[in-house]
């Protein structure tokens, strides 16, 4: 998938692959991860004593359509 990635106020161009699934009953799931460069969106890298998280940070996301008037689970 290609896009953007707004996050903490900054915009980049955002391409990863994605996995799609249909369920039976109609749920479409769309699973990714990618990595965000803290840095490319001016965050500082939180840290505790010496410790420091890396600039490079893995996103995993996951996202469930239902049909309409389907509940949730």
């Amino acid at each position: 998938m290609a896009g953007e990635l707004d996050l903490h106020g900054v915009v980049k161009p955002l391409t990863c692959r994605a996995g799609l699934s249909l369920s039976r009953d109609g749920v479409l799931t769309i699973v990714a991860d990618f990595p965000v460069r803290l840095s490319d969106h001016a965050i500082p890298r939180p840290g505790f004593l010496t410790m420091k998280l890396a600039d490079e940070q893995r996103v995993s996301l996951r996202l469930e359509a239902r049909p309409a008037g389907a509940g949730a689970p």
